[in-house]
């Protein structure tokens, strides 16, 4: 949401406090009028229809979003490969992560003795909040 809940509150509560006012006096009016009950019925039936798309059209222009429309966050598998050996293919590694559903993988030949992983941490910056990083088997 870009706006507080209590702006949301109030102004859904200002809406509907307003339609039943208008609820409640429209069909007196057209009543009085001589309208007739199909008339009254007419009259209340476009009222609740028009408070209804005007409704719907202020959430949509303070920028907010009905949480049934909101599309769920996608989890993005990132994979991250390493060997230490020249001898050693990341090929077991690799598949094993595209079968796992990894999309992008990063792959590094580094000794397990250093600290610094430039691929590891390009991996993590990577991914975003709710990925996940997924490490190749550890048997080489």
């Amino acid at each position: 949401m870009t706006r507080p809940p209590a702006l949301v509150f109030a102004s859904s509560f200002g809406f509907s406090t307003s339609f039943y006012l208008t609820l409640s006096v429209v069909p007196l009016y057209a009543t009085s009028v001589g309208a007739g009950q199909a008339g009254t019925g007419l009259a209340t039936g476009a009222l609740m229809l028009s408070t209804a798309l005007a409704f719907d059209r202020h959430l949509e222009q303070e920028g907010f979003v009905r949480e049934l429309e909101r599309e769920p966050p996608r989890v993005v598998r990132v994979g991250y490969v390493r060997t230490s050996k020249k001898d050693q293919t990341p090929d077991l590694q690799r598949r094993a992560l595209e079968d796992f559903g990894c999309g992008k993988t990063f792959e590094e030949q580094i000794s397990s003795r250093r600290a610094n992983r430039p691929e590891l941490r390009a991996a993590m910056d990577y991914c975003r909040e709710g990925d996940e990083l997924v490490v190749g088997p550890l048997e080489r």
